[in-house]
Order: C-alpha cells, then sequence, then structure tokens
C-alpha cells in the first residue's frame, strides 16, 4: 500500500490565515520583532477575525491586532510598551474601558506555560510569584519546605511562527535567535501556520538542523522576510 503525498504548502498567507475563527486564541511567535511572523500578522489583521486572545512576549506580536480593536485579551510577558509611552496609555485606557483584559506572565513561566500544553501536561506548579499580588486567588500548595503556585497550561487554537527553510512535508529549520519562542508555540497549538523564506526539497534539510518537526507544522507559506526594529517600528 503506497503512502499518501503529503503537501502542507500555501499559496499565501492570507490562504493560511483564512479559516482563523473569531474568539480564537492565537499564539505569536517572536520575541521583540526577532523571528516574528509579520506577514501571518499583517494577513490576519486583514483577515479582520475579531475578539482574539493573543499570545506573545510583546508588543511587536500584539500590538497590530490592538491597533485595529481585533483583541480581546492579551497574554503577554510586556503588557506595555517600555519605549513607547503612547502604546502604554492606549493599553491602560483599553483595560479601563473594559475593552481589553491582559494577563502578565513572566517569560518563563509563559514558555512552559505554552511547552506544558505541547506536551500534554494540564498544571504544573512553579514558586514564581510567591509572597506577591501574583499569589491572589491562586491556588498554592506546599512541597517541602518552599510554597509553589499552581500554573494551567495554555494552548491556542493556532500558532503563527517564522522559520528560515521548510520543506513540504512541514519539517522547519530556524536561524540563529530567530527560534526564540516560535520552536515552543509550534508545539502549543491546534493548528501550526509557518512562514518561511525558503522551500526546499523533501531530504534537503539536514535531519540534525532541524528545529520544528514536522509533526508540529500543518501549514507553510513562503514569504519575504521583513524586518522590524523594536525601538523604531512596533
Amino acid at each position: 500500500m503506497r503512502g499518501v503525498a503529503v503537501n502542507k504548502i500555501y499559496q499565501s498567507c492570507a490562504e493560511a490565515v483564512a479559516d482563523i475563527w473569531d474568539g480564537a486564541v492565537v499564539l505569536v511567535g517572536g520575541f521583540g520583532g526577532s523571528g516574528d511572523p509579520f506577514n501571518l500578522i499583517n494577513a490576519l489583521v486583514d483577515h479582520g477575525a475579531r475578539d482574539l486572545t493573543i499570545v506573545g512576549t510583546g508588543p511587536a506580536e500584539w500590538r497590530p491586532f490592538i491597533d485595529k480593536g481585533l483583541a480581546r485579551k492579551i497574554i503577554s510577558g510586556f503588557t506595555n510598551h517600555p519605549n513607547r509611552p503612547e502604546v502604554t496609555d492606549m493599553v491602560e485606557s483599553l483595560v479601563r474601558s473594559g475593552k481589553l483584559e491582559i494577563e502578565t506572565v513572566p517569560h518563563g513561566i509563559l514558555e512552559e506555560r505554552i511547552r506544558a500544553a505541547g506536551v500534554g501536561i494540564p498544571a504544573f506548579y512553579s514558586p514564581v510569584g510567591v509572597g506577591t499580588p501574583l499569589e491572589v486567588e491562586r491556588e498554592k500548595r506546599k512541597f517541602g519546605v518552599r510554597e509553589f503556585l499552581l500554573e494551567h497550561a495554555l494552548k491556542g487554537d493556532f500558532a503563527l511562527i517564522k522559520g528560515h527553510k521548510a520543506d513540504r512535508l512541514g519539517n522547519i529549520v530556524c536561524r540563529l535567535a530567530a527560534g526564540c519562542r516560535n520552536i515552543t508555540m509550534a508545539m502549543g497549538a491546534d493548528i501550526t501556520i509557518a512562514e518561511v523564506e525558503e522551500i526546499v526539497d523533501v531530504g534537503e534539510l539536514d535531519p540534525n538542523r532541524i528545529d520544528i518537526p514536522s509533526i508540529f507544522v500543518h501549514r507553510v507559506v513562503m514569504a519575504p522576510k521583513i524586518v522590524k526594529w523594536f525601538m523604531r517600528d512596533v
């Protein structure tokens, strides 16, 4: 019996995000503009799905959705903009008016919550936040002499990620620091959509250099590299 041919390549970013629904939880890869899937972000903004929960590192990942009024909730390590006070003011205004909900999560905990979702762990205990306002209304348990807070896995309906090269099966190689957060987020969503700069034939990627195995990737689209400087453009 012959195997079924697999081809995860989409012809455009618009096609790849066309079925993202209102109210979806969307994980957005990258860190402060490094390794961000800007083409997919722009395509999703143009698509116009509303009431989204955007999970990302900081403003580079969630600001486009805030600007267009498409986000209902932001889950991020940075929920303000340290270098753009006007963005921070806008976020605070939206929160005060009840139009936006934010959840600030320490970066390591954010990474681990997404990773936990990817490997089927529903929750875990962490010492981060004990004795601070973060422990309010949280389950706390003592192990040995230390106290820990319960953290729940964070799963996405979709993930938008960035890679350098991919094959038609969806194996992806990231370049330098651009793999940051993309690798974990690819694991943590029901449907992972990747933009890459180059698509190669199966077998051309060095198996020892594959950062994101095809089992975690459902759609791949080739798109030009977009560079944004955190201080100026996002």
